[in-house]
This record gives structure tokens, C-alpha cells and sequence, in this order.
């Protein structure tokens, strides 16, 4: 009797270590299901993936580093390392969750339960790690979204930095200053080209014909040099004189020509016909001038009408805020920079003190003087039908060897 119950007693004794034992096993298994992240295979391949997620890391550094010194626009390469570093996070999850089935695997094979409390303890160090890691990438994440955010700023910045500059080559810069005495006018310059007789190059000036005749007008001598005064980058001024070529007094447009040295470096591109004649009344445009005598001014607007009529002549008229000195400046496409036509005259309003309306600027459109340069032996300067209107058009020679004082005077003064 005694005998069964040590046995009874020592079978109890080794089905309670037994359940003891196994509730521990499930335990330690509940541990495994909680965490959010899990072991690989083994050690060594943590560790290079983490090593690796690290170089992953000091890279996106090195990149934030340089987009906020110098504003390059590396934001794409950014994102994809952050993007790489997801998937090697990923990666490293789905070789933990291997491992907790080979952990499990040891717990159903009856695995000595220290060895699975000290697979659990690295587990849980690792992890650590990688959780660290993980809020590591997200902090990355936000200061990648902020440097980008910087970057669309400065090369925002950058773009209308440049913006400047090209509307200032292409609009401002051709603006020339044409002044007597008493008179005072503007002007646009075409490109520069090598000069067809003698040395040197040659540029064509258009200007509205009444502002050569006011400087003609001051002067004592016959046929005097128009002085024009050029606007250059570097904010000083080249003073140059012109010739008068031809003028036409219906259309209110004179064409001048400079001899120079070297090559002018801005000139004025024009359109080809065809964009002239796709023009409709609410184009933007810009007029640039030298308004009372002032360097060169930009001033934004819309075509207002395209057949407006005065004293026997057609203009467009403009929005753009021109005043007395605009003459003879460029009226220019706001989006190509393309010259469009030349300012001729502005409304006045009153008989005794009249008012200038600076809202009603009328010009003569570049389609108008094509025809006249035509008909005057200059056809070189119009751009050939659906052409693009660039530099070819502005290399103008004139056909017919005529000079410009062996055209009779009334050929050009009707």
C-alpha cells in the first residue's frame, strides 16, 4: 500500500513538473506572439541587416546635409533610399517571424526551457534595435518631407531668379534710349550680324518713325547720327550712333542701323506670321520703353484691340500702362518674349490740358512691318510662313544693293 502511494506521489510529483514545465513553454511563447518585431535565423544576419540599414542611414544624412547647403534637388534619390530602407525592414521582419516558428519548433521538441528564455532574451535585444531603427527611418522620413519642402522652395526661388533674367535679356535689354535736344524716344534692337560691306557687325534698330523725326528736327545738320544709349547687364550704359535706312510715316516705324566693333550681345527675336496673326485681344504682353527719359521700364498688360484706327492708320492698343518717352519701344509676347509690335502713340483726354490715358497705348504689330520691309527690299528679316520666328529672321541684309540715300525720298515717305 505504501508502495503505490510513492509511486502515486512520484508520478504526481512528475505530471505537475510536466504541466508546470509545459505552462512555462506556453509562456514564453505568449512573449514571442507579442512582439511587434522578430528574430532572423540567426544573429550574424541581424546584424548585417542592421549594419546595412545604418549605412542606409548615414547616406539619407549626407543627403539632407547637402540639400540644405546648396538647395540640390536630390529629393528623389532620398525617397528611395527610404523607400530601400522599408524593404530591408520588412525583410528582417519576415526572417524574425521564421525564427519564432523554429522557436516553436524547439518548444514542441521538448528544448530545454533556459535555452528558449535565452533565444528569448536576444530576441528581445534585437528587437529593441530594430524598433529603434524603425523610429530612426520615421524621424528621417520627416526630415526628408521638411528638406523637401526647402528644396521646392529654393528651386522655386532658383526658377524666378532666373525668370528675371531672361525677361530682362530678352525684353529689357533690346530697350534702347534715342534722344535730341528736346526729344526723347525709345527703340529696339534686333541681333547683331557680320556686316555685309567693311568690317565689323552690323545691327538693326526699328523705332517709331515721329521720335527720329523730333531728333532730326534739333538738329542743324541735314542727315544727323541718331545717339542711342544701350542698357547693359552690368548697369552701365554704351553710347553708339545710328543711321537712319527707311521710314514710313503712314505706319509710324523707322529703321535704323548701327556699325560696331563686336557683336551687340542682346537683340530682340521675332515671331513668324503666323503667331502674329494667332494673336487675340486679351494676349498678355509686356511694353517696355524709356518713359520721360527713364532707363527702360517693363510694364505688364493685355492686347485690347488688334484694328484700331486713328488718323488714317491701324494699331492695336494695349493695357499695359505706357506714357510720353515709350515710343518707339517693344511690345512684347509675355509668354515667348517675342516681339510683337512697336509703340507709335498714346490717348489723350481734354482740349486745354490734356491728360494722358496711360491704359491706351496704341502700336503698330510686327505683321505690319513685315510688309513694309518687304516692299522695302529687307525680306530677310520676316520669318518664312510656320517658321519658328527665331535667329534666322534676324539676320537682315537687304536685297536690292540700294543705300539708304539712293532711295528716293517720297518711296519712303508716304
Amino acid at each position: 500500500m505504501h508502495r503505490i502511494l510513492i509511486v502515486g506521489a512520484v508520478g504526481l510529483f512528475f505530471v505537475g513538473a510536466g504541466v508546470t514545465r509545459v505552462v512555462d513553454l506556453e509562456r514564453k511563447l505568449d512573449r514571442f506572439d507579442d512582439l511587434r518585431a522578430q528574430e532572423p535565423r540567426n544573429r550574424q544576419a541581424l546584424e548585417r541587416d542592421l549594419e546595412q540599414l545604418r549605412l542606409e542611414m548615414a547616406t539619407i544624412t549626407a543627403l539632407i546635409d547637402e540639400i540644405e547647403r546648396n538647395g540640390s534637388t536630390e529629393v528623389a534619390g532620398l525617397k528611395e533610399h527610404l523607400s530601400n530602407m522599408e524593404g530591408a525592414l520588412q525583410a528582417t521582419a519576415h526572417a524574425l517571424e521564421e525564427s519564432v516558428a523554429e522557436t516553436r519548433a524547439l518548444a514542441s521538441n521538448d528544448t530545454d526551457a533556459e535555452e528558449i528564455e535565452r533565444r528569448l532574451e536576444t530576441v528581445e535585444s534585437e528587437v529593441r534595435g530594430v524598433r529603434g531603427l524603425s523610429d530612426a527611418v520615421n524621424a528621417t522620413a520627416s526630415l526628408a518631407a521638411e528638406a523637401q519642402t526647402k528644396v521646392e522652395r529654393l528651386d522655386r526661388e532658383r526658377r524666378e531668379r532666373e525668370d528675371h533674367v531672361v525677361r530682362w535679356r530678352s525684353i529689357v535689354a533690346p530697350t534702347v534710349q534715342l534722344a535730341g535736344e528736346t526729344t526723347v524716344g525709345s527703340g529696339v534692337l534686333l541681333r547683331s550680324s557680320i556686316a555685309t560691306r567693311g568690317e565689323g557687325y552690323e545691327t538693326f534698330l526699328i523705332t517709331a518713325w515721329h521720335v527720329v523725326r523730333d531728333i532730326r528736327a534739333d538738329s542743324s545738320l541735314q542727315d544727323p547720327p541718331i545717339p542711342v544709349a544701350i542698357y547693359q547687364e552690368d548697369d552701365t550704359i554704351r553710347n553708339e550712333v545710328a543711321t537712319l535706312l527707311h521710314f514710313d510715316i503712314q505706319i509710324d516705324v523707322a529703321l535704323l542701323s548701327m556699325q560696331t566693333e563686336d557683336a551687340l550681345e542682346f537683340g530682340a527675336t521675332i515671331p513668324s506670321r503666323e503667331d502674329v496673326e494667332s494673336i487675340r485681344i486679351f494676349h498678355p504682353i509686356y511694353a517696355v520703353g524709356c518713359p520721360l527719359g527713364n532707363d527702360p521700364i517693363p510694364t505688364a498688360g493685355e492686347v485690347s484691340d488688334l484694328t484700331h484706327s486713328v488718323d488714317g492708320g491701324e494699331y492695336w492698343m494695349i493695357s499695359a500702362p505706357t506714357y510720353i518717352g515709350n515710343s518707339g519701344g517693344g511690345i512684347y509676347d509675355a509668354d515667348t518674349h517675342e516681339l510683337l509690335g512697336i509703340f507709335s502713340k498714346i490717348y489723350t483726354h481734354g482740349h486745354m490740358r490734356p491728360t494722358v490715358v496711360p491704359h491706351m497705348g496704341l502700336a503698330t504689330s510686327v505683321d505690319r512691318i513685315y510688309d513694309w520691309l518687304e516692299r522695302e527690299g529687307y525680306a530677310r528679316v520676316v520669318p518664312a510662313e510656320g517658321g519658328a520666328g527665331m535667329d534666322f529672321a534676324l539676320a537682315m541684309a537687304k536685297e536690292a544693293g540700294m543705300d539708304a540715300e539712293e532711295v528716293p525720298e517720297d518711296a519712303t515717305n508716304r
